[in-house]
C-alpha cells in the first residue's frame, strides 16, 4: 500500500506505528451526519475509536448513551433497534431510514485524511495521482455532480429525503496540497 484515505485517529496511530507513512492532509471534512430513529434519541451507534464522533453526539445530544460498533454493524443495529441513532457518514446513510440532521457544532470536523507512503509521495506516480484527484475533488464541488457520482457508487435512485440532504449538507472535499 502506497496511500490511504481512512479517519483521522486511524492515520495517526498508522503513522506512528509506521515510519515510512505521514499524514498529507485533511482530505474529507463534515462526512458525518446524525441518523435519528426517532425523535428523542437516548442511545447513539457510532463507529469504534473515533473521539471526534463521540464529540458530534455530545454537542447536539449531552445525555446520550453511545455504545461503539464495528462501522459496518452501525445500520444493523440501528434496524434491530439497538440504538436510536447513529453517527454516519452521510453516503452510508443513504438507503437508511430515520431522520439526517447535520450535527450542532459551528466548526468544520476533519473526518477523513490522506496518508502516503514517503518514499511514493516523491515520485511521478503520486504527482499524477494527486493532479487527478484534485480535479476530481474540483468536479465534485458542483452538487449536482456529487449527486451523479452519490447513485453510481450506491447504483440506486435518490430519494427526495436523500436529496435534500445532500444540498443541505456540509460536506467539504479538500485538494490534496
Amino acid at each position: 500500500m502506497d496511500l490511504a484515505v481512512i479517519c483521522k485517529e486511524a492515520a495517526q496511530e498508522y503513522v506512528m506505528a509506521d515510519n515510512n507513512f505521514e499524514i498529507a492532509g485533511t482530505v474529507v471534512r463534515n462526512s458525518d451526519l446524525l441518523l435519528l430513529k426517532n425523535t428523542d434519541p437516548i442511545k447513539f451507534g457510532m463507529s469504534q475509536n473515533r473521539k471526534y464522533q463521540k464529540d458530534l453526539v455530545k454537542y447536539s445530544y449531552p445525555d446520550a448513551e453511545i455504545t461503539e460498533l464495528l462501522g459496518n454493524a452501525l445500520p444493523y443495529a440501528l434496524m434491530s433497534n439497538q440504538v436510536d441513532a447513529l453517527v454516519i457518514d452521510g453516503i452510508k446513510a443513504i438507503g437508511i431510514e430515520g431522520t439526517l440532521e447535520e450535527p450542532n457544532v459551528s466548526a468544520d470536523v476533519d473526518t477523513y485524511v490522506l496518508i502516503v507512503n514517503k518514499k511514493f509521495k516523491t515520485t511521478e506516480e503520486y504527482e499524477i495521482f494527486v493532479k487527478r484527484y484534485n480535479a476530481s475533488v474540483e468536479a465534485l464541488g458542483e452538487k449536482s455532480e456529487l449527486i451523479k457520482t452519490i447513485k453510481e457508487i450506491k447504483g440506486i435512485e435518490l430519494t427526495d429525503r436523500d436529496l435534500e440532504m445532500v444540498n443541505k449538507w456540509k460536506l467539504k472535499l479538500l485538494p490534496i496540497k
